[in-house]
């Protein structure tokens, strides 16, 4: 569940979620276009309504994914563990 700036995990063991996060890690950075593409309710903004999908698309992932950033998060966390 998303707790903010933090991911709360339940019922794993805290070696499971950093095995997670090295394969998570290993395939690389996703595309934020294909990620957002999975996303149900992308509407954020008054007219969000009015864009077409691939519009709709581009304008949340650039709003909301990082996902370059997630990988560099990754590689600082992992190299610490």
């Amino acid at each position: 569940m998303n707790d903010g700036v933090a991911v709360c995990v339940k019922d794993t063991s805290v070696d499971n979620v950093r095995e997670i996060l090295k394969v998570f890690h290993r395939e690389g950075v996703v595309d934020p276009l294909a990620l957002a593409s999975t996303v149900l309710n992308k509407i954020r903004e008054k007219w969000d309504y009015l864009l077409p999908d691939k519009l709709l698309d581009s304008s949340f992932a650039s709003a909301n994914l990082d996902t370059a950033g997630v990988q560099e998060a990754l590689e600082k966390h992992l190299e610490a563990v």
